[in-house]
């Protein structure tokens, strides 16, 4: 049974927000608060204005669902006579920062539009793959310059939250994709998963690389498995992509 929509929960979740941001952060540090919005059929258009309002008034940037699915398309071309990325162009969403979660649908038409404006495509293959959503083209993006990042979507669509896997399966998906194999390099994906991810937070002249001056944002991989004269045939980043698996640490200091 379909479940009926209620307005009244996405007005809660602004004020929540809102609520949040006062509590939690000051004027010194907001870094690490985004205004998060979802995108549906038939949400309230005055809602989506609010959001974008608060997002101005607390100067953070906004997070939302984009085109993850068909069906979402489809919705908004049929409500509005437009595609998602011009719908939310009209509204005024682009003329700040915005982060843009999964953007499986995205056309070159939409990639060409999104270019344009600061924003950042949020790529979440797993989820993408358990929830039949599609394959986002991510070569395409990153060809026109778009920034696209890693994200792992929430527990319910993506069950471990690991990292490494969504690296191994956003590489693997774009051979399948663009019927290549050579379709995106290890570097690439491995700069979705780092650099790229401090880009669309706003935040890479502080973490997302190792250099003199950012935050010491570093992990270290342990080589149990293969031998250093394996190590030496592979590329560092090829190797990272395809043989690393996450296990927990319990020895960190």
């Amino acid at each position: 049974m379909k479940k009926e929509f209620n307005s009244k929960r996405y007005w809660r979740s602004l004020d929540d927000q809102a609520k949040i941001y006062s509590l939690s952060y000051n004027k010194k540090d907001t870094s690490i608060f985004r205004l998060s919005v979802v995108l549906k059929e038939k949400i309230d258009e005055i809602i989506l204005q609010k959001s974008i309002e608060l997002a101005q008034k607390l100067k953070v940037p906004v997070h939302i669902h984009y085109m993850e699915t068909e069906d979402e398309n489809k919705q908004i071309k049929e409500k509005y006579g437009k595609t998602v990325t011009q719908y939310l162009k009209d509204t005024g969403i682009f003329n700040h920062k915005t982060i843009l979660a999964h953007g499986v649908w995205a056309d070159d038409a939409d990639i060409k539009e999104l270019i344009k404006y600061d924003t950042a495509i949020v790529h979440n293959p797993i989820s993408n793959q358990k929830l039949g959503s599609g394959i986002a083209n991510t070569k395409l993006m990153l060809e026109n310059g778009l920034t696209v990042a890693l994200g792992t979507d929430g527990q319910g669509s993506t069950n471990t939250l690991d990292m490494f896997e969504e690296i191994k399966s956003a590489a693997y998906l774009q051979k399948v994709k663009n019927n290549s194999a050579t379709a995106i390099s290890g570097y690439d994906v491995l700069k979705m998963a780092t650099i790229n991810g401090a880009k669309a937070l706003g935040l890479e002249n502080e973490i997302g690389t190792i250099e003199v001056g950012k935050k010491a944002d570093v992990i270290t991989i342990v080589n149990e498995k293969f031998p250093p004269y394996e190590l030496s045939r592979f590329d560092h980043n090829n190797w990272v992509l395809s043989k690393v698996n996450f296990k927990p640490c319990n020895n960190a200091k």
